[in-house]
């Protein structure tokens, strides 16, 4: 409200007061904020203007005069007219001064004047011209255009005289605050005819107290909802104000502690820390002083506040230390949470059999736990002077590339990876790595050497398992077929020479079974030659190779086609240690091999059996130009059963058993043949002489 006072002085003032109740959460008046303003000079300004109008009022209607009383008094006329225009004049100058403009609205006419400054105020040239009513209209602020109306309306229809403020949009857009007065003039017959006021321009008063007011309401939103518990104390800590929170930080009633001095409440082993941040906070005017103490709740137990202590004494309006409290008890208690599953996360980490590392985003480590640095056999501080690169192979990070897009995107990437210890030894370690969330890379490596040769060895066992079953099965198959054929032969021949009376037949019937019983004879004799390779230790001793040739030759001389076949042996001179029975094997099955399918029609049928000795190995060359083998055969010469031709009198194991021997003494035969020509069979088996064969 505007209210006028006198100062001691005798002065008189126009001041403009407005004040805003704040109340608490149950509707009870707790505090009152107030302005006062001095408005004196536009009061004053605007009472000059209205007494102008009015005295130019009463000077129009003293004119509105008959004809004769114009003539009669044209000299009373010219001197109103000089004195109209000194008060105009009084009136511009008065106008500009307090921004404010006249204006008339014709509503004969329905034209529209204004003054000079109503131009100024809306930001139009004169020369443009006075708007009409609906450009007029359209510059009043929306929200304002209905106040405006019913003023208007009123004044037209019923004399009202009316006073309004409203917001109107200036020219360049701009806004600006406007009071607006307006009374109804009449003429002889009493009606209106017309429309005199003025517009002033109260945009300085206007925003200032829209401010004002906005700020008021924020400041009572934040004390009301704050989840702070705010006071105000005096230099000795006696609480003059305290916000409604304080129910629900420490339970009490509002208005419970004023009066009291907050130190009272304060936890004994924090009262110097409190007492040092109040003097702190005095001696340091308009500055804050930050503390965490424990308060008393109307229960008897401490909570946890962050206090922040604002200095505000030398401001008249506060005239106090500001305090602004926070419960933290929750923080505090997760706090002592965090510390204690971090000793437990310590306790783990040490504890933990598996190598645990933490580096930064640029791969820095940053910690480690024993495990991880004994695995990799530095010590902790030499461990965490490097980088994670350090302790990988090259060949691992150019190869297995690290998934740092998985890694950053937060996924767990596990991986295993070749890492290199201290003194040069490589181990191979499994990780499982994953970024967490303060840019920390967190890494899980467990040694996994012997399992990876575990899985190795069980891998290669299980594919020699697949191979054996495999194996197994065709020679369950073909064991069965091929010893039960010569049997069957056998009894049917004999069946048949019972029945047979002629002795010449029955002779033939008998050399049929021998030749069958011979065929059973050897298969039998494969077949255990095959179980002794796979059962029979390996022995070391010093091979003899003509002997082996010899004794081979001699027990073939049993083969029709041995008698046609000439043998050439070359052995160079050296000692040469392997297992012997496994040597007698080889060169039993490629010699018999030989002189099964030699050329009887042949005249110069050979094998050339030829033996180099060195300190490494033994290459055993048979050259032969017996049937030869087709080239589509070559391939499958080593499997179990394979027969090259269905002439073939052989088991089909001779040359399985052949190169089962040969990879058992880690040795390689490589075979050559032409069809029609002859086979060349190159055997390569290393010189055991300065090792044993376990």
């Amino acid at each position: 409200m505007i209210t006028k006072i006198v100062t001691p002085t005798g002065e008189i003032k126009y001041v403009n007061e407005q004040a805003e109740i704040i109340y608490d959460k149950n509707g009870e008046p707790e505090l009152m904020i107030g302005t006062v303003l001095n408005i004196t000079e536009r009061k004053l300004t605007e009472l000059t203007i209205v007494n102008l109008l009015n005295e130019a009022h009463s000077l129009n209607e003293e004119l509105v005069v008959s004809e004769e009383q114009v003539r009669e008094s044209l000299e009373i006329s010219l001197k109103l007219n000089e004195i109209l225009k000194a008060k105009e004049s009084e009136l511009d100058e008065a106008q500009k001064i307090a921004k404010l403009g006249r204006w008339e609205y014709d509503l004969t006419t329905y034209k529209i004047y204004w003054s000079d400054e109503i131009f100024n105020i809306m930001g139009i040239k004169p020369e443009v011209g006075t708007p009409d009513f609906e450009n007029y209209f359209n510059m009043i602020h929306p929200d304002d255009r209905d106040i405006f109306n019913k003023a208007l309306y009123d004044a037209i229809n019923d004399g009202i005289e009316y006073s309004i403020e409203m917001r109107m949009y200036k020219t360049d857009g701009s806004l600006i605050w406007t009071m607006g007065k307006g009374i109804a003039v009449k003429n002889e017959d009493g009606k209106i005819i017309k429309l005199i006021g003025i517009n002033v321009d109260i945009s300085d008063r206007k925003f200032p107290e829209i401010a004002l007011k906005q700020s008021e309401e924020l400041f009572k939103a934040l004390i009301q909802n704050s989840s702070d518990y705010v006071q105000l104390i005096d230099q000795n800590g006696i609480i003059i104000y305290e916000s409604p929170v304080v129910e629900n930080i420490l339970g009490y009633q509002k208005m419970q502690l004023i009066s009291s001095n907050f130190l009272d409440f304060v936890h004994p082993d924090d009262l110097n820390k409190a007492k040092d941040s109040l003097q702190a906070v005095i001696l340091n005017p308009n500055e804050s002083s930050r503390v965490e103490i424990r308060l008393k709740d109307i229960s008897g137990n401490w909570v946890w506040i962050d206090s922040v202590k604002t200095n505000l004494l030398s401001e008249q309006a506060v005239n106090s230390i500001v305090v602004n409290n926070r419960s933290i008890s929750e923080r505090k208690k997760a706090e002592d949470e965090l510390l204690a599953s971090e000793k437990k996360y310590r306790t783990l980490m040490e504890s933990a059999s598996d190598g645990i590392f933490l580096c930064d985003r640029l791969g820095n480590y940053t910690s480690a736990n024993t495990t991880a640095c004994n695995m990799l056999r530095y010590s902790k501080e030499e461990l965490l002077k490097l980088n994670f690169k350090d302790v990988l192979t090259k060949e691992e990070l150019t190869n297995t590339p690290i998934k740092f897009e998985e890694l950053f995107r937060g996924d767990t990437v596990i991986s295993e990876r070749e890492f290199i210890r201290k003194d040069g030894t490589v181990f191979t370690g499994e990780i499982s790595a994953k970024m967490l969330e303060n840019n920390i890379l967190q890494s899980f490596v467990r040694n996994i050497s012997e399992r990876k040769k575990a899985k190795v060895l069980l891998e290669n066992q299980n594919t020699e398992l697949i191979k054996i079953n495999a194996e197994l099965d065709k020679f369950v198959y073909r064991a069965s077929h091929d010893l039960r054929a010569p049997l069957a032969s056998v009894l049917g021949l004999i069946n048949i020479a019972k029945i047979e009376v002629d002795k010449t037949m029955k002779d033939s019937y008998y050399d049929l079974m021998e030749k069958s019983i011979n065929k059973l004879d050897g298969f039998i004799k494969s077949i255990i030659n095959f179980s002794r390779n796979s059962r029979v230790e390996y022995i070391g001793e010093k091979i003899e190779f003509n002997n082996i040739i010899n004794d081979t030759l001699e027990d073939l001389k049993y083969l029709q086609s041995s008698h046609n076949v000439t043998t050439d042996i070359v052995i160079s001179e050296g000692e040469f240690y392997s297992d012997l029975f496994r040597m007698k094997l080889i060169f039993n099955n490629i010699i018999s091999n030989a002189f099964r399918y030699s050329v009887s029609m042949r005249e110069k049928a050979f094998l050339n059996i030829n033996v180099v000795i060195t300190m490494q190995e033994a290459v055993i060359t048979f050259i032969d130009n017996g049937q030869g083998i087709k080239s589509e055969s070559i391939d499958r010469i080593f499997e179990m059963f394979y027969r090259a031709s269905e002439t073939n009198v052989g088991s089909g194991l001779g040359l399985y058993i052949v190169k089962d021997v040969i990879e058992a003494l880690n040795g390689k035969i490589e075979v050559q043949s032409t069809y029609g020509e002859g086979t060349n069979f190159t055997i390569k088996i290393p010189n055991l002489i300065n090792k044993d064969i376990v």
